[in-house]
């Protein structure tokens, strides 16, 4: 008897889900699911997976604990902490080496803008048949240079208030925490 109630439960679930993939809002759902699923293996991506395989991160990790094995085969594997003091000349070099690409395209992005820049100068000055002297040239790399400082300066300042801003909404939401106002 309870083999029969199983079978026809499974029977009529069969017969329920065929019916539902020909309804509307059941084909939304499934959807809503998967798009569901895709976000949280996208946030599985950040925590060391993505959808190509490991990050580069997890990737050294395990390319040390590989390492360990093959180095010190039926040790116990030490904590990531003393794999990580064991390549810590390995870690340095790539925040430099990043360090060094980082800065290396800023300086780059800094010389396209430049050009374009005086690119742009040279074209107005060329639409009203104008010449520059060399002096009139350096002149302009001066102020150039000087009015690429003050936005330097002025968006540190505007990240130093950004901060002062943020440092003030976090201390009043403690403060209503605390105090229950």
């Amino acid at each position: 008897m309870k083999n029969y109630l199983v079978i026809s439960g499974l029977l009529a679930l069969l017969g329920t889900s065929a019916a539902l993939a020909d309804n509307p809002s059941w084909q939304e759902q499934q959807i809503r699911n998967k798009e569901r699923e895709r976000q949280m293996m996208q946030a599985q991506g950040q925590q060391g997976y993505t959808p190509q395989g490991l990050t580069g991160q997890a990737q050294q990790a395990a390319r040390w604990e590989r390492e360990w094995t093959e180095q010190h085969p039926g040790e116990p594997m030490p904590s990531f902490g003393k794999l990580e003091k064991m390549h810590r000349g390995e870690i340095i070099q790539g925040i430099n080496s990043t360090w060094d690409q980082t800065r290396q395209n800023r300086q780059n992005e800094l010389r396209n803008n430049y050009l374009l820049s005086r690119r742009n100068q040279e074209q107005k000055l060329a639409a009203q048949h104008i010449t520059w002297s060399p002096q009139q040239w350096s002149n302009w790399d001066t102020q150039y240079r000087q009015q690429m400082q003050q936005n330097a300066k002025d968006y540190l300042e505007g990240v130093r208030q950004a901060g002062e801003i943020w440092q003030y909404q976090e201390d009043e939401r403690k403060r209503r925490e605390t105090y229950g106002y």
